[in-house]
């Protein structure tokens, strides 16, 4: 079986079961966070949906084999990458950041903001289902946000043009993730041989089949999360019972100067989260956690000593901090693509002629090297069409999918960061050097779609989901070439469903009474920062010029000592992220997972690691699991679930 290749798998039976569980996905999805609002089941990286489904088919292939054929693994993992995809471009990969940020700006608008007469005249009328001609709040827009609308009544045909014309600008970003991600795939996959932590639970669980589900060790660990949500579950209906606090706000206890100028300062206890960074080296976890406490050093330092300190627009964190890991960034985006030239130069060989191409990967480099290409080019065609000048939009998708995209990638193929983020939009950088004021109203207008779509909110980006399928395809022995077709596949038809299902349930529900992040947050917060910037000239940010680049220089540092020195403990990535909201939330069971896991290895070295492996896998498989169950619990029974931990 493991030489069978996926165009003999890719059968009727393989296709039609992924449009199925890709299509209850987007539902899942959408319903669980928009509807309970306290289960985020579908925006990591390693969709927690896309699991337990996975599960559910896995039991059904189990029991229903004596009546039916079995599902092969590569079917199985065929359906789990359709699932994975639908899932990401249900959340923030798309449909959670699109329509509430097209119509945001005309429901929000009055007298008081004055954004009908800021931002509406720069707005062109094939970008936004209202007209931006008229006035605030009209009628489509207020069914959006009030709701109450039967399913005949919904303004599907209204909504068709405006969402197509985005969706070509989202599809060109997207293939321009896929052929990033397939230049990168023989480098990190086999040249590096980074981890890929994400892709344990699905290998095993797909590699496995009832081996893991017979697995003793696995199943205590699932006890655990298991245990806990099913009593936090009694505890909401039964008031008298007790619960299992798994959110603690450290401000509460922290109080006075200097603690009060912390922005945010919480601790989530996630099984999963556990679970996932075990299987990471002790160095880079403690690399996690320090640099977190190291960058709120830094803020309790400068609030003690009296400097003036800002909270960053864009990170839950102060803004010279927040400017030293954007430098990070840029320094570790460059080292990956230094240490990869050896790998590019045979890329670009295979691309002219002067090498023969492999005929095993994911598609031709050709393709993917002028793809990439043509995507870039295209990308900032569209941006200019909707408003934007054309060295902006450039500017904005350049730094975007080479630097951020490329970091976000890497936080989860060698970091094994389930919630990628950011400190910083591309706007961030220019405000180093220049005013943003000097962009003008019309950039500073379209500017807001684009950073709420793609630049800021990295949660879902879809690059990981591509290189995640190509470790676990690799580990199946699958069939490179046709992943291709699949993702072709995959990506149009999740669009379309979800997009189905979210207006179906918004204008049901009315999004004022849905998930506030997605109708009273991120799809406002540029808006309104733009404003300011439109109507008054403010200063650039070139006071934070020597954070920015102390930030490099930093980085050049753990770079030079990490790769001359084996014992350094300290790693470049984790400095970079160490104010992205992943660490911010995740901080302290990374500090668990790193406790645990040196007192495992100092106890019985890695032969205790591999026993216990089984059981942290459990705790990820518990916590997953029990979020989609909660789900359907939920939809059905319309009871209130316990908050997931993570926010």
């Amino acid at each position: 079986m493991a030489g069978t290749s996926l165009r003999e798998k890719l059968t009727a039976r393989a296709l039609l079961l992924g449009f199925l569980f890709a299509s209850i996905v987007a539902f899942i999805v959408t319903w669980a966070e928009l509807v309970t609002a306290s289960i985020q089941i579908g925006f990591l990286q390693l969709p927690p949906v896309a699991v337990g489904m996975l599960f559910l088919l896995l039991l059904a292939n189990r029991f229903l084999s004596p009546f039916l054929k079995p599902l092969s693994f590569q079917e199985l993992a065929v359906i789990f990458f359709m699932m994975l995809i639908s899932s990401m471009i249900s959340s923030r990969g798309l449909m959670e950041d699109l329509p509430s940020t097209l119509t945001g700006i005309n429901y929000y608008a009055n007298q008081v903001n004055k954004w009908q007469q800021i931002f509406f005249p720069y707005i062109k009328s094939w970008l936004v289902p209202w007209n931006p001609s008229g006035m605030e709040r009209q009628e489509i827009v207020k069914g959006y946000y009030e709701g109450y609308y039967a399913f005949s009544d919904i303004p599907w045909l209204r909504w068709l043009l405006p969402l197509l014309r985005w969706y070509i600008l989202v599809l060109l970003v997207f293939f321009s993730f896929f052929c990033l991600a397939v230049i990168f795939r023989k480098q990190w996959i086999e040249g590096e041989k980074l981890p890929f932590p994400l892709t344990q639970l699905p290998i095993e669980m797909i590699s496995a089949g009832n081996t893991f589900l017979s697995n003793k060790t696995m199943w205590l660990g699932f006890a655990i999360p298991a245990l806990v949500y099913s009593l936090n579950t009694l505890q909401k209906v039964f008031p008298y019972l007790p619960s299992v606090n798994l959110t603690i706000n450290l401000k509460q206890y922290l109080t006075g100067r200097p603690w009060d100028n912390l922005e945010y300062l919480y601790i989530y206890i996630s099984f999963a989260t556990i679970g996932f960074f075990y299987l990471l080296p002790t160095q880079l976890l403690f690399s996690f956690w320090f640099f977190y406490l190291f960058f709120r050093a830094q803020e309790i330092l400068a609030t003690a000593f009296g400097a003036e300190t800002t909270i960053a627009p864009h990170a839950g964190a102060q803004l010279f901090v927040a400017y030293e890991t954007a430098g990070a960034f840029f320094i570790l985006a460059g080292y990956l693509f230094y240490i990869a030239l050896p790998h590019l130069k045979r890329v670009f060989r295979c691309v002219i002629g002067k090498e023969r191409e492999d005929p095993a990967e994911v598609v031709p480099y050709k393709i993917a090297l002028l793809g990439l290409l043509i995507a870039i080019i295209l990308i900032g065609i569209w941006s200019n069409m909707a408003g934007m000048a054309l060295w902006l939009a450039f500017f904005q998708f350049m730094i975007y999918i080479f630097v951020e995209a490329v970091i976000a990638s890497r936080s989860t193929s060698e970091g094994g960061m389930i919630m990628t983020e950011g400190c910083f939009t591309p706007i961030d950088i220019y405000s180093l050097f220049a005013s943003p004021s000097s962009l003008g109203a019309q950039n500073l207008s379209i500017l807001p779609f684009m950073d709420s779509l793609f630049a800021r909110d990295l949660r879902g980006i879809l690059i990981t989901g591509f290189l995640d399928s190509f470790k676990i395809g690799d580990s199946l022995k699958m069939k490179r070439r046709n992943l291709a077709f699949l993702f072709g596949l995959a990506v149009p038809f999740s669009i379309v469903v979800a997009t189905f299902f979210h207006l179906l349930i918004v204008y049901k529900k009315g999004g004022l009474n849905l998930y506030w992040f997605s109708f009273r947050g991120d799809n406002l917060r540029y808006f309104l920062e733009n404003a300011s910037f439109i109507e008054n000239k403010v200063p650039s940010n070139v006071r934070y010029i020597p954070f920015f680049f102390g930030g490099a220089l930093f980085t050049l540092f753990l770079i030079f000592m990490r790769t001359r020195f084996w014992w350094w403990p300290l790693h470049p990535l984790g400095f970079a992220l160490s104010t992205s909201w992943g660490c911010i939330v995740f901080w302290f069971p990374i500090f668990l997972a790193w406790l645990i896991k040196s007192f495992i290895l100092f106890m019985g070295g890695m032969r205790l690691f591999a026993k216990t492996r089984l059981f942290f896998l459990g705790l990820i498989f518990g916590e997953f699991t029990m979020a989609v169950l909660l789900t359907f619990y939920a939809c059905l029974t319309n009871n209130p679930v316990p908050f997931f931990p993570w926010p």
